[in-house]
């Protein structure tokens, strides 16, 4: 017989509970289980298991600091008999709140409450609303810088062009080198967009006509035939760094 008539009749603060749970078999606690405000859940998974709390309507408002400290790689779900739950990953923390129906995060708006995620890569998808930039102690393991407008990584890109102007695509701009060729019977623009801060490392490697990296409007940067040259923009206009060479 429990010790207590529900859950937050027998709450206590600051107490502590380790539970055994292993092999791939839900475990239902009991009461006198249940009443522990932080629990650890220890053991060798080989699925992942639910964890059953006896909670009821009247247990509204109960949080548990949950660990899922078992080995294994597996998912320990925090549930009721019936309501919404919450995954809880092998080696993470979380904090749950009863709600009288369902089981939830208790905090499920980390950007507001001023927290930064850490660990593997699988805890952070997008990096969105950041206007201070990211800081790293390491480094950052990264392929592609994105800016306004255009994405600069640190690829190579050989095109050949018709003898027409060109407006590089998407893709093809997110190189940082270009490498440009074509059979050209008249010099020939090659637009990007004006992203302040952009920059090009660019080759002419055309048929006797100069390339003219430019904008939509503004100046652009003349590239002589077989021809290096550093390119950079304003913002307003693209413009040479280094004398094509």
């Amino acid at each position: 017989m429990s010790l207590w008539p529900s859950v937050l009749a027998g709450r206590a603060d600051d107490s502590y509970l380790t539970v055994s749970i292993s092999g791939a078999n839900d475990l239902s606690l009991t009461v006198d289980q249940a009443v522990a405000r932080e629990i650890v859940f220890s053991g060798a998974l080989t699925g992942s298991v639910n964890a059953i709390f006896p909670v009821t309507s009247t247990d509204a408002g109960a949080l548990w600091m949950i660990h899922n400290a078992t080995s294994g790689a597996y998912t320990l779900t925090v549930k009721a008999a019936t309501g919404g739950t919450v995954a809880v990953t092998q080696g993470k923390r979380c904090l749950v709140l009863w709600t009288g129906v369902d089981f939830v995060p208790w905090v499920n708006d980390v950007k507001a409450m001023g927290a930064a995620a850490s660990g593997s890569n699988g805890d952070i998808t997008a990096l969105t609303s950041i206007t201070g930039g990211v800081t790293a102690t390491g480094a950052i393991n990264t392929d592609k810088v994105q800016g306004a407008n255009v994405a600069l990584a640190f690829g190579y890109l050989t095109k050949t062009i018709t003898d027409a102007n060109y407006t590089l695509t998407s893709a093809e701009m997110a190189n940082s080198i270009l490498d440009i060729a074509g059979t050209l019977t008249a010099g020939r623009n090659i637009i990007l967009p004006l992203t302040a801060g952009a920059f090009y490392l660019v080759r002419n490697n055309g048929t006797g006509q100069t390339l003219t990296l430019a904008g939509a409007t503004g100046t652009g940067a003349a590239v002589a035939n077989n021809k290096w040259c550093l390119i950079a923009c304003n913002g307003t206009n693209w413009y040479a760094v280094s004398a094509p060479n």
